[in-house]
């Protein structure tokens, strides 16, 4: 990251904003600033500063935002960091990410469960990289055969994964570069990868590869 030892800019955060290891993003926003924008960075959920306080710890490293970069977000940074957690305020905060035209999705409620087929095909796979990389790195994702996927998304009350990467940014109201160079990826690698693994899930990687390669 590119930044001081207690802030990150906007124009930084985005470029990791989809990384396999991108921070926990933790927006601060009262409720004023939140319901006159109800967008959000993508991926970043809404917290307190009391629950920083005293609540879970992020599972690594966090970036704070709010809606100026001011004091919510430097002191929920402030009280992880003394928690032991490596946690940055975004400089500028949620209006100058906005001003800057970076991605932004809607603060609609989604689905915290999802099924999704274990035999995944590409189209699902980038789906699924949306998902978890993008909307909600927590979602709740179980692999089942595609011949029980119906059966089992009533019993688990879960949504399907939808089968492309656009239908799912149409879910979350998401707007992002890497949605226009998902398309096409190496379906013969991923079948061979799907029969070694337990869950797509562990092949969200050939989707990192996959976009890093078209933007070498």
């Amino acid at each position: 990251m590119a930044h001081d030892h207690t802030t990150i800019t906007p124009a930084a955060l985005a470029t990791i904003l989809h990384a396999p290891d991108a921070p926990v993003l933790i927006d601060l926003r009262d409720d004023e600033d939140a319901a006159a924008d109800p967008r959000r960075i993508p991926g970043a959920r809404a917290d307190t500063l009391a629950a920083l306080e005293d609540g879970p710890l992020p599972a690594g490293p966090a970036v704070c935002t709010c809606q100026k970069g001011g004091k919510l977000s430097q002191i929920g940074a402030g009280l992880l960091r003394a928690r032991g957690v490596a946690a940055l305020s975004m400089t500028g905060g949620h209006l100058d990410w906005v001003a800057a035209g970076l991605p932004l999705m809607t603060a609609r409620d989604l689905p915290a469960r999802w099924i999704v087929a274990a035999d995944a095909g590409w189209d699902e796979l980038a789906a699924l990289w949306v998902l978890r990389r993008l909307v909600d790195r927590r979602a709740s994702v179980l692999p089942v055969t595609r011949d029980w996927l119906e059966p089992a998304l009533a019993v688990r009350d879960a949504e399907p994964v939808p089968g492309t990467a656009a239908e799912m940014a149409a879910l979350a109201g998401l707007d992002h570069p890497a949605l226009a160079q998902l398309a096409g990826g190496p379906e013969r690698i991923l079948a061979g990868r799907l029969t070694r693994v337990v869950t797509p899930l562990d092949a969200l990687d050939l989707v990192d590869d996959w976009l890093a390669g078209r933007s070498a």
